[in-house]
């Protein structure tokens, strides 16, 4: 098998190939996904490196470091380097405008678009049911 074989051809291609997952993901990943992150990421851990004084560059590598390592569960590096890098906007953001809504969307719209570009495989990993694979309209 030659290199130029193996390269992944169906990027952009996810939204079209499973529309009741796009749509399932549009609907549902800011809520049962984003929204219990950026209270742990954002909310608490920001709460937690106040008690210590971090200063402010400290405070987002840590942040970010720690959310980009929670996605290791997701079995790449991949997953991991590319959270850590939205973990230091998030951070940013979530700082700048003091908001966890400004994060959170922000978060959902960065997630939805990872689906929408068809990087899936490095940020989740199926159906965890035959009945959510079937609602999802997805092979097990």
């Amino acid at each position: 098998m030659s290199f130029l074989s193996s390269i992944r051809t169906d990027y952009f291609v996810f939204h079209a190939r499973r529309l009741l997952m796009m749509a399932s993901i549009v609907v549902f990943y800011g809520f049962v996904s984003v929204l219990p992150q950026e209270i742990a990421f954002r909310a608490y851990v920001s709460w937690r490196m106040d008690a210590f004084n971090l200063p402010y560059l400290p405070a987002l590598l840590v942040s970010a470091a720690l959310f980009g390592w929670v996605h290791i569960i997701f079995g790449t590096w991949v997953s991991v380097v590319l959270a850590a890098v939205a973990g230091l906007s998030f951070y940013r953001t979530y700082r700048k405008y003091k908001s966890l809504a400004a994060v959170w969307l922000e978060h959902s719209l960065i997630g939805v678009s990872v689906f929408a570009l068809g990087l899936e495989n490095y940020f989740y990993l199926g159906p965890t049911s035959p009945a959510i694979a079937a609602t999802c309209g997805a092979a097990t």
